[in-house]
């Protein structure tokens, strides 16, 4: 079978469902369809990344989507992808710059998988062949629960760490982003009215069912309190704001 390594966190983001186009300078002779993904030894560090990209990030991690950035696996073939195509151009917000190098070309990703555990492995370059494992018998995977309203219900895959954590804390936290601002606001940032929250360990399926106390924005300020801005891929001016929940 076909592997391809990519560097994290961007090969967990791919098998997690959250990365939906994977920048490469060159494209195969041939769609090889559905590949494996391997995490290569190499890691980019959150501060490394635009603040754009790790807003995205940190719900995903909250979402027990994503391990921590210390948890994600190195060396190791994780999950796999579908390759549905490949673009010059793309409106994905994983897209590059095709005048950058590197991003000349966006793979276009389908259906994807994420391991329950990581076989180790060491990644080569371009697309490779991987023997000893077979695209009809791959390794059992994770099926993560959707976030999702119904009413004033809100339904909220978390990390279990967060999930052990809920009756303790009484709140929780979500960043705002374009991909998820209608299940929880209006167009004025007003919250929506939320009676409850049915928390959803993502690995696990376990649930917790909690009465909303409260619920408000916050948009994040720096040291001097002034707003934190930040932008996306079109130049968007983006202030840092996140949707907070008081529980009972």
């Amino acid at each position: 079978m076909k592997c391809l390594s990519v560097q994290q966190p961007w090969a967990s983001l791919i098998c997690s469902g959250v990365k939906d186009v994977e920048n490469r300078s060159w494209i195969p002779k041939e769609n090889p369809g559905r590949i494996l993904i391997n995490a290569g030894k190499v890691k980019r560090t959150a501060e490394s990344l635009s603040l754009y990209y790790d807003v995205i990030i940190c719900n995903a991690i909250n979402n027990g989507f994503l391990p921590k950035y210390q948890d994600m696996p190195l060396g190791a073939i994780i999950g796999y992808a579908d390759i549905i195509g490949f673009d010059e151009n793309s409106d994905s917000i994983w897209a590059g710059d095709k005048t950058e190098h590197g991003s000349e070309w966006k793979w276009r990703l389908g259906e994807v998988g994420l391991f329950n555990e990581p076989i180790p492995s060491k990644g080569k370059l371009g697309l490779y062949d991987v023997e000893d494992i077979n695209p009809d018998s791959l390794p059992e995977v994770i099926n993560f629960p959707e976030m999702k309203r119904e009413g004033k219900i809100l339904y909220m895959p978390v990390s279990e760490e967060i999930f052990n954590k809920l009756d303790i804390d009484k709140l929780f936290f979500y960043y705002l982003t374009g991909n998820n601002i209608d299940i929880f606001c209006d167009e004025e940032l007003n919250p929506i009215d939320t009676e409850k929250i049915i928390f959803i360990e993502s690995k696990s399926g376990k649930l917790k069912e909690m009465e909303v106390i409260d619920s408000w924005v916050y948009q994040s300020g720096d040291d001097g309190e002034k707003p934190i801005i930040y932008y996306d891929p079109w130049g968007n001016e983006l202030y840092q704001t996140s949707i907070n929940f008081e529980l009972k």
